[in-house]
């Protein structure tokens, strides 16, 4: 057993399990530190390694692959704003807000920058809005076909949201006494101010807990031990591949057994030095009694190097994105079979991030929107109505066809909403000055969705759902 694993108590009889004594005073210290110095310190082990690792690790053309694409995925380019129940009020109110959102410029790219909290363990964005007069979309759930636009009103409404980094951001002693509080670092100022309005932040964080001292728990940690196997085994690599480009000279030398009184070690010297001015100038000069051979460099470690490389590139990608095969990794190796059922694991190994970034949209975006435009909503009836919750989803691959059938199967049983039913088509709905087809005559199954049609003279479908046009009508 390691000597470190064993300890004595006072009465000198030997405690197995010291360790974790030895860990918990560790981080009361660190807690009492960070007391002393007024300060939360981030606790990552990658920070404390190279302060640059964020930028660094983003060099590697694999890892800065493997980060942006779970930073979009994270981000998600289909949201939709879930009603906080199914009563008309509430699922109104969510179409209002969902309106609102999507005026919001550059929406995808903040998402996408919240994201990165995913690998640095938080992440901010600053929020910026103003007053417009807007006319927004309502009667989106009581059956209307087309809903009616309401009265011009004055609205608060979002402007751009500004990417703000976790470093202006720092957790010091409230002087009142009341635990912590946040400042934000002005570069204008010069100087650290209190946070006043965290509320015109959003601050999402990835895997909160106490041990993270309130910055999250991200992935850069892990990520940082394999690039930088990665590195020393990419910088041995590239040592080998310059004494294989350079290859091995042998010299055998009479000289040096010189009668003149020159030491050995001074000859040798001698000829070391014009070997490296031959290698450098591709030049070879001796005597003709010199023996000069040539011998090619080493390469029987180069398998082993590019084998690392390729471990520790797919080390990364399945901590990262939570497969190898679909993303490139795993070369010569697997089917479409297997590709398909590790996208599938992927997604489902992101969804969870998907959930906590639209909770912190959640709490953050919808709650302010909702707070700041509360009056309007209630001029509009929708007084009794819940804040709805912002879920982000991944967009499947559609199959029209497939989906088609689905489809046909479906409006069987029960009506569909008209806005699902044209996404799972990958259509548009017509617009009122829009030229259009209709299907007025039910078709053989097969042939696609005929006898269901929305919006034309005389058609009893609606905003609920499509119904089936009965033979012989128009």
């Amino acid at each position: 057993m390691p000597e470190s694993w064993e300890d004595d108590d006072e009465n000198g009889s030997t405690l197995i399990g010291s360790g974790s004594r030895r860990a918990q005073d560790q981080y009361v210290r660190e807690l009492a530190m960070d007391r002393y110095r007024q300060v939360l310190e981030d606790p990552s082990y990658a920070l404390s390694q190279d302060p640059e690792t964020w930028r660094r690790i983003r060099r590697d053309a694999h890892f800065a692959f493997l980060i942006g694409s779970r930073r979009s995925k994270c981000a998600s380019r289909g949201y939709r704003l879930v009603p906080a129940t199914d009563n008309a009020a509430d699922r109104i109110a969510a179409g209002i807000v969902e309106q609102a959102i999507g005026k919001i410029p550059r929406f995808w790219m903040t998402r996408y920058n919240l994201a990165s909290a995913d690998f640095r363990g938080t992440s901010y964005a600053a929020l910026t809005g103003g007053l417009q007069t807007w006319r927004p979309l309502v009667g989106l759930a009581t059956g209307n076909a087309a809903p009616a636009k309401a009265a011009p009103r004055e609205w608060w409404m979002f402007g751009k949201l500004c990417d703000v980094d976790r470093y202006r951001f720092r957790t010091v002693p409230d002087r009142t006494g009341n635990g912590w509080k946040r400042e934000l670092f002005s570069p204008s100022r010069m100087a650290w101010e209190p946070l006043d309005n965290p509320e015109w932040f959003i601050r999402h964080v990835f895997d909160e807990s106490e041990d993270s001292r309130g910055h999250g728990t991200g992935l850069l940690d892990p990520l940082y031990m394999i690039w930088y196997s990665k590195m020393t085994c990419l910088e041995l690599g590239l040592q080998g591949v310059e004494a294989w480009a350079n290859g091995r000279l042998e010299v055998s030398v009479d000289g040096l057994r010189d009668p003149s009184g020159v030491t050995n070690q001074a000859v040798v010297n001698a000829w070391r030095s014009s070997i490296r001015s031959w290698v450098r100038d591709h030049a070879l000069v001796h005597d003709k009694q010199d023996e000069a051979k040539m011998h090619d460099g080493p390469t029987n470690g180069s398998n082993m190097a590019i084998e690392f490389i390729r471990y520790c590139d797919n080390s990364a990608s399945q901590l990262v994105l939570g497969a190898i095969l679909p993303f490139g990794g795993d070369q010569g190796a697997g089917s479409l079979s297997r590709a398909e059922e590790e996208a599938r694991q992927s997604d489902e190994y992101l969804q969870p991030s998907r959930e906590m970034l639209g909770e912190t949209l959640t709490d953050s975006l919808v709650r302010l929107w909702w707070n700041r435009n509360w009056g309007n909503l209630r001029d509009l009836g929708l007084g009794e109505a819940e804040p709805p919750k912002l879920e982000l989803y991944s967009e499947p691959r559609k199959d029209p066809l497939k989906n088609a059938q689905v489809l046909d199967i479906a409006l069987k049983y029960s009506d569909v909403q008209r806005k699902e039913f044209f996404d799972k088509l990958d259509l548009t709905p017509a617009g009122p000055e829009d030229a259009r087809v209709n299907m007025t005559q039910p078709q053989p199954v097969g042939f696609g969705m005929g006898g269901y049609h929305f919006d034309a003279p005389g058609a009893t479908g609606n905003a609920n759902g499509p119904q089936q046009v009965p033979a012989g009508q128009p």
